[in-house]
């Protein structure tokens, strides 16, 4: 008989309280037409660090504007561990983005996982054309492609050799 009173007496409280306000959580997330939405600011010290360089494929196609850093110098490096000259070059490419602070590297190495010897058929290759490695290409800060092919080498050699980078 106890629990019937206490059930009861909790059903005509709960039938007596005020409906509760919705939460902010609860409001539409479209703005109204004219309302000015804010947009909340993430803490730089909760924001992941930037990577300097960065490894974005294996032989697999890519979208290279999905990995564009706004704000940076996007060099892309289209390369193979099985090609002299890019294996020569990969330790000054990296110092460089490691060093400045306006130039991040995604390497796009041509060479799906297993195979041996440079991978012209992969995925990536067949994608951007290659048909010689190294390959660079430089996008600006705004993400529009700049250099591509030996006029991006060169850029990217002026950059380390001002650094004191050597090539």
């Amino acid at each position: 008989m106890f629990v019937v009173m206490l059930v009861g007496t909790l059903a005509l409280f709960a039938a007596t309280q005020p409906e509760p306000e919705p939460a902010d959580f609860q409001q539409p997330l479209e703005p109204e037409i004219g309302m000015e939405m804010e947009v909340p600011v993430i803490p730089e010290e909760i924001l992941p660090p930037l990577a300097a360089v960065m490894e974005i494929t294996r032989g697999q196609q890519v979208e290279l504007l999905d990995f564009v850093e706004p704000g940076y110098y996007t060099v892309f490096d289209f390369y193979s561990e099985y090609c002299p000259p890019c294996v020569a070059l990969k330790p000054t490419v990296e110092e460089l983005a490691e060093v400045s602070d306006e130039i991040v590297l995604r390497v796009v190495n041509i060479n799906r996982e297993g195979h041996k010897g440079i991978d012209w058929k992969s995925p990536v290759a067949v994608q951007y054309g290659m048909n010689s490695i190294p390959h660079f290409k430089v996008y600006d800060k705004d993400g529009t492609l700049m250099l591509e092919g030996n006029a991006a080498r060169r850029w990217v050699a002026e950059k380390a050799n001002k650094l004191g980078i050597a090539e």
